[in-house]
């Protein structure tokens, strides 16, 4: 496969102002010829971003599904316990520097 880099510009918008940041992305060049094609110029960055936000929150769901199982599965009991032992010892007067 072939891939093309094309810079993607997108616009932060805050309450001060309004920045701009530059991006680099490889997208197939057949990938996007057809999303350029299905989807107006007015139109593509909304796409692009309900995209992203639909795969991140699917990622954040996942990672949340892990840490529910984690902290609930008896298979983690041990794992548990040694975390509240090393938790146990913060403050102790150690720090890095001795390491």
């Amino acid at each position: 496969v072939t891939c093309t880099q094309y810079t993607i510009t997108y616009t932060q918008c805050d309450q001060s102002a309004m920045s701009s940041t530059r991006v680099i992305y490889s997208i197939d060049p057949q990938i996007l010829s057809r999303f350029n094609a299905m989807f107006g110029p007015r139109e593509r960055s909304k796409v692009l971003e309900k995209l992203m936000a639909d795969i991140l929150a699917a990622r954040e769901r996942e990672l949340e599904a892990l840490a529910q199982e984690l902290e609930s599965h008896p298979d983690f009991a041990q794992v548990r316990a040694d975390a509240l032992r090393w938790e146990a010892t913060v403050g102790d007067g150690l720090d890095d520097s001795a390491l």
